[in-house]
């Protein structure tokens, strides 16, 4: 039975003990559930949040949906976590890259959204249709370029149709605004283009200024995700984030942005990085903190997603717990400062060139 949808302070929790699993609503897991705990025989008890009911949220709001979608626990703040997926065959090749997925994430950072799944597939219905079918019931946002043009092998909006179990309707209106596109370059317009004019049922069309393919919207309501689709030219995909994306975000991904904050670490290997970092893992866990080694450094990284107040609470302790283990060996946390530039700066620094 699916349970009414709670007020909005309040989200689904699921405790699990292996064998035995306790479920409700609230802010905080009750006693009850920590006290069956501590009575199962396994200890690999822990508290998850996940849509474990079909149904369960129907009606609750979106920060609750989030909330139960929300699983990477390191986070001071639920956030919307998204997908990207880049159709087109000649992604797949050496020749051409996918630059719009290097955007949309640097896009989707700044609203503070997880982008936590890329894949690259090619133009293919039913394997696009597929993996469609997987993410929207995975990720909050799903955003889909390549395959909205004319050509044969432009099958996005029909893979999308398919995997969501939809119609696909062509528009006069979307006809008509092509062939006067056309017309105002004096040619006529293909019949081919007619195509871009078919919208998957209950699409919110995005007008595309740069180019003939419109983008879609459309709201998956039994997953609880939003699929944007954007042509695979940069220039567009660019325009229609500005214009469609962008808003949409802002009324949608809350007040969480993300930070990320570094530390770097001279001449000692990454090896005897992660072994000294054994403390900080055992009193802060490793979710939002990556080790990147390069030349004669490495980058401990930090990256937090929440409200200013909730990030700076977070940085805080695993700041000064790095700064502790590596006192000796830190030499910036600046991102754009190399260990060369910090030599010559300290040499600059004590009259020494």
């Amino acid at each position: 039975m699916a349970l009414a949808a709670p007020a909005k302070s309040v989200v689904p929790w699921r405790f699990s003990t292996g064998s035995r699993t306790v479920t409700g609503w609230g802010s905080r897991r009750p006693a009850a559930a920590v006290s069956m705990a501590n009575d199962a025989t396994t200890t690999s008890a822990r508290m998850y949040r996940e849509p474990f009911t079909a149904g369960i949220l129907s009606g609750a709001s979106d920060e609750c949906q989030r909330e139960v979608r929300h699983r990477r626990i390191g986070y001071p703040h639920a956030v919307m976590r998204a997908a990207i997926l880049a159709v087109g065959s000649e992604l797949l090749g050496s020749r051409r890259l996918d630059t719009n997925s290097l955007f949309l994430t640097a896009t989707l950072r700044r609203f503070g959204v997880d982008t936590a799944f890329k894949a690259v597939i090619g133009d293919h219905e039913g394997e696009i249709a597929d993996e469609v079918r997987r993410l929207v019931h995975r990720f909050d946002l799903l955003l889909v370029t390549g395959g909205l043009g004319p050509t044969a092998d432009d099958l996005t909006r029909e893979a999308v149709a398919t995997a969501l179990d939809r119609g696909l309707s062509r528009c006069d209106e979307l006809v008509d605004q092509l062939r006067h596109r056309f017309a105002s370059f004096g040619i006529e317009m293909p019949e081919v283009n007619k195509k871009q004019a078919d919208v998957v049922d209950g699409a919110e069309v995005l007008p595309n200024p740069q180019g003939t393919a419109p983008g879609l919207r459309i709201d998956v309501a039994g997953a609880m995700a939003t699929v944007f689709l954007f042509p695979g030219v940069p220039v567009e995909t660019r325009g229609l984030v500005a214009d469609h994306l962008e808003p949409w975000l802002v009324e949608h991904a809350g007040e969480a942005t993300t930070e990320t904050r570094v530390l770097k670490i001279a001449c000692l290997p990454e090896s005897r990085v992660e072994a000294d970092l054994e403390p900080f893992y055992a009193e802060f866990g490793r979710d939002g903190f990556s080790v990147l080694p390069s030349p004669g450094e490495v980058t401990l990284e930090l990256t937090a997603t929440g409200t200013p107040e909730a990030r700076e609470a977070w940085f805080l302790g695993r700041d000064e717990s790095l700064r502790r283990l590596f006192s000796s060996a830190l030499f910036t946390d600046r991102t754009e400062v190399s260990l060369e530039t910090a030599v010559g700066e300290a040499l600059l620094a004590a009259g020494a060139t």
